[in-house]
């Protein structure tokens, strides 16, 4: 019995191609939210007094930081969260 080609035809592999362009869409959107953000922590001038500029630079950080959980709320793509790694795995092991 010869089994049929992983297409998009079939009904018993399309789910792989969904699961697969969700989480190739979800990483270039981080990609670009990530750049963006990057873009702005460097373009800001943290030698100033100015407390704005410093409050926006922590902000940006912290937005860096918590990127990954946006877009995963978002798109529901992969996660690449170690935690929630861990917690798969002990998920997996019950």
């Amino acid at each position: 019995i010869k089994s049929p080609p992983i297409t998009l035809i079939s009904n018993t592999s399309n789910w792989f191609f969904k699961s697969w362009f969700r989480g190739f869409f979800s990483l270039l959107i981080i990609q670009s939210f990530v750049s963006i953000i990057l873009l702005i922590i460097f373009s800001i001038n943290i030698e100033s007094n100015n407390i704005l500029l410093k409050l926006l630079y922590l902000s940006s950080l912290y937005a860096l930081t918590k990127a990954n959980v946006y877009i995963k709320e978002l798109v529901g793509g992969i996660s690449t969260t170690f935690s929630n790694s861990v917690f798969t795995m002990k998920n997996l092991l019950k």
